[in-house]
């Protein structure tokens, strides 16, 4: 009785575990997960509830997989845009699961995804051409189009999709156009795509930008590397908040203006990346970007422009930590802005070989940035004609601002520098030049005037609250 009890209690689990448990490994299939029934094969012949997972196999997937959609090579788009119109129209949220096998994908349409909660997921991006076990979606010859696009409906935000474990290919020059990631404000009722995660992938050869964001919030960046993208970005943001991209290797290609592109993103954080600039491009580059901060990161360029450019009214930004090894013209530059609040401190620069021209070049006016702690900043910093940079501490400031008879302005802060520096001894003064040279007249310092009577000299004036206090340069 007992052996017969037993024995009936290991065919019921038995059965749980077949028909009510996903099996192990990479074979679950829509007898795991659908609501409706499927034939002996595997294929669906039910409705779809929400939350399913579907599998799509390549041409050359392993044969353990049990596939829901098998893809032919040709225009693999067919069986994705299925997929995922499969279990968006199992519910209003969306929700559900794509999984690719190993192989790669064709993609010859763009693939348009609605609504929230889906996850896009391969088996690694790291192509292995003896196994082939890496998942690669590519962009078919003359595709000119985006390959995936998040297409808000405009009914509601859209949530928690997301990208991984995957190789997207652009198939850069055999295509015209189009971006390789792309999400889109709905036309009506300015709809969003947020809380976007983009992790462990490889986005390569798009012909425009590999991704670009438009007014979402709380997107993430995590663990993907970028090369050979020709768009003018790499990764653009326009518009929106909370934005992530961290522990990333991002390389630009020649034709690209910055390789991140922050226009109008509030509260962004970039970090712990590897970021190099190519061509004429920037690193990373900020418009009317606030309280962005850009920590840990290492920029090594050896070609291109600068680091880091902020333009525009682009406020509190948070330079730190990070480790400036490349020989370009500038690590930072500030340029036809008027804004404050910046602060650059525990940063380390290259000093070995070729560095960095000119470290920190200001070509705004009336900057306000905060400077200290940084190691290796051995050259000076140069304001723009007619501009000014107030800093705290250690960091001589090279102004070529020639205005040097005019009136120190008030500073900011107790604490804050300004030097003033001549170009001329007599040439260019504002006024007040004759054959002894400039002379800066300081009603709000702890002494009355300052003469720059040979080419470099320079007034050195730290604010204790009230005044300008002469605490260093060689003006008399």
């Amino acid at each position: 009785m007992k052996k017969r009890i037993f024995m009936t209690l290991a065919i019921l689990l038995f059965a749980v575990n077949v028909w009510a448990w996903p099996p192990m490994g990479g074979d679950c299939t829509k007898d795991c997960t659908l609501g409706g029934t499927t034939d002996i094969t595997g294929n669906l012949t039910g409705s779809v509830n929400s939350g399913a997972t579907i599998v799509i196999c390549s041409s050359t997937a392993h044969a353990n997989w049990k596939c829901d959609y098998t893809a032919d090579g040709t225009d693999d788009d067919v069986q994705i845009q299925a997929a995922i119109d499969e279990l968006e129209a199992a519910s209003d949220t969306g929700g559900g699961k794509i999984q690719f096998t190993e192989g790669e994908f064709i993609i010859g349409a763009q693939i348009d995804i609605a609504k929230g909660n889906l996850l896009l997921s391969g088996i690694g991006p790291n192509v292995d051409d003896a196994t082939g076990w890496a998942t690669q979606l590519k962009a078919k010859n003359s595709l000119n189009d985006d390959m995936f696009l998040l297409k808000n409906d405009g009914t509601k935000h859209r949530y928690f999709n997301r990208f991984e474990f995957m190789n997207i290919d652009g198939n850069l020059g055999n295509n015209t156009s189009g971006r390789c990631i792309a999400s889109d404000t709905s036309a009506t009722g300015n709809k969003n795509f947020n809380d976007v995660h983009l992790s462990y992938m490889f986005i390569a050869n798009c012909e425009d930008e590999a991704v670009d964001i438009d007014n979402g919030w709380g997107w993430i960046i995590d663990d993907v590397v970028f090369e050979f993208n020709d768009g003018t970005y790499v990764v653009q943001v326009v518009g929106g908040n909370s934005f992530k991209i961290v522990n990333s290797k991002l390389i630009a290609n020649t034709n690209n203006t910055a390789v991140i592109h922050l226009w109008s993103v509030n509260n962004a954080i970039i970090q712990g990346n590897l970021i190099r600039a190519s061509g004429t491009s920037s690193a990373i580059r900020l418009k009317d970007a606030e309280s962005t901060i850009i920590a840990a990161n290492t920029f090594d360029s050896t070609v291109g422009n600068e680091e880091i450019f902020i333009e525009n009214d682009s406020d509190f930004a948070t330079i730190t930590g990070n480790a400036f090894e490349g020989s370009i013209a500038n690590a930072i530059e500030w340029e036809n802005m008027d804004t404050g609040g910046h602060a650059i401190s525990g940063n380390t620069f290259n000093t070995v070989g070729s560095p960095y021209t000119i470290p920190i070049l200001d070509t705004g006016t009336g900057s306000y940035i905060k400077i200290s702690g940084n190691t290796g900043l051995t050259q000076t910093i140069t304001a723009a004609a007619g501009g000014s940079i107030y800093t705290y501490g250690e960091t001589l400031i090279d102004g070529t601002t020639n205005n040097v008879a005019t009136t120190l302005p008030d500073a900011r802060g107790v604490g804050q520098r300004k030097v003033v520096r001549a170009v001329s001894s007599v040439a260019n003064c504002a006024s007040g030049g004759g054959a002894d040279g400039c002379i800066m007249t300081i009603t709000n310092g702890d002494i009355g005037t300052c003469e720059f009577d040979a080419v470099g000299e320079s007034y050195i004036g730290e604010w204790d609250g009230a005044k300008w206090i002469k605490v260093g340069g060689d003006c008399t």
